[in-house]
């Protein structure tokens, strides 16, 4: 990517749901400590606004627009502390001026600026907006501007709470961003579980994955987590950061993984700030000496 900064420092919030319910405590901590390491991106967990066992009508009750509350809450946190901010909110699906926003973070993918106008409203019970919220991640810049959206593809339908019991899923993977940092692009927890979602970023010149994550704990799932995300990162030569929730009953584990399948840096289970320089130019220069992705023979693979 022409004129990108190639190394950067990225911070991971591998955090809980507050007991006291004050999220935005939870994130201003996060960025002032972000901002404390000279780190220029802050990456939240999933469910960061609302946690997922709230169950299915307190989930649509809670959601909100892009503009709502909630999501200016976070933005103004970046713009002040100075950080690109990837975070994830309960979104609703009604908001009259709500696909304003998303069109304008596909013109900002393009270059181009725009307005990030979008329904304000707060709270609603299901019913008055006749559907399931999105589970949607946002990326903004370090001037709490919008630059991504990406609603959640794959829902994950396993066990005794199904994710379609709260939330829709959406029907577009993510653009790949540039930034000044690199290319970008953001999967969703279950999203690892598909790598065409990584190839196809890949194929789109992606340097960086972010993948924010309620990976659900169980025997062996803490080492299905690391493993996915490494080969993530070594199939499609990306690094991949993983940033997982610290809750009970999530694996923690968030860790930053190098094109090659180096984690570069790691968490336990408990909550931390994950820090990790990485160079983004790196993967140009792996992309070219070892080039899998031009060798693929996509004829053969229908």
């Amino acid at each position: 990517m022409p004129g990108a900064m190639s190394e950067m420092r990225i911070a991971v919030a591998q955090c809980c749901h507050p007991a006291d319910g004050d999220v935005e405590a939870l994130v201003r901590s996060y960025a002032r400590r972000a901002a404390e390491v000279g780190a220029q991106l802050l990456v939240f967990p999933e469910f960061l606004m609302t946690p997922f066992q709230v169950g299915p009508e307190e989930m649509a009750r809670q959601a909100q627009g892009l503009q709502g509350p909630f999501s200016q809450m976070v933005r103004s946190v970046a713009a002040e502390f100075g950080l690109w901010v990837l975070y994830t909110v309960n979104e609703r699906p009604d908001c009259e001026d709500e696909g304003e926003v998303v069109d304008s973070a596909r013109a900002c993918e393009q270059g181009a600026s725009g307005s990030t106008q979008a329904c304000e409203g707060g709270t609603s019970s299901a019913s008055s907006f006749g559907g399931k919220p999105f589970n949607t991640a946002v990326l903004c810049n370090d001037a709490g501007e919008i630059r991504c959206v990406y609603r959640k593809a794959h829902l994950f339908n396993a066990g005794p709470h199904p994710e379609s019991d709260s939330m829709q899923a959406g029907d577009e993977l993510c653009p790949v961003i540039e930034t000044p940092f690199g290319a970008l692009s953001v999967a969703i927890c279950y999203d690892l579980r598909f790598p065409e979602v990584f190839r196809r970023a890949a194929l789109r010149g992606c340097q960086l994955m972010l993948v924010p994550a309620g990976w659900v704990d169980g025997p062996g799932k803490d080492a299905q987590w690391r493993t996915l995300l490494a080969a993530r990162a070594i199939e499609d030569q990306m690094f991949v950061v993983g940033a997982c929730r610290a809750d009970k009953g999530y694996v923690g584990n968030s860790c930053v993984v190098d094109p090659t399948g180096k984690v570069v840096a790691s968490a336990g289970r408990g909550e931390e700030l994950l820090v990790a320089s990485v160079d983004l130019s790196s993967v140009e220069r792996l992309r070219e000496s070892f080039p899998v992705l031009q060798h693929r023979r996509p004829e053969l693979y229908e």
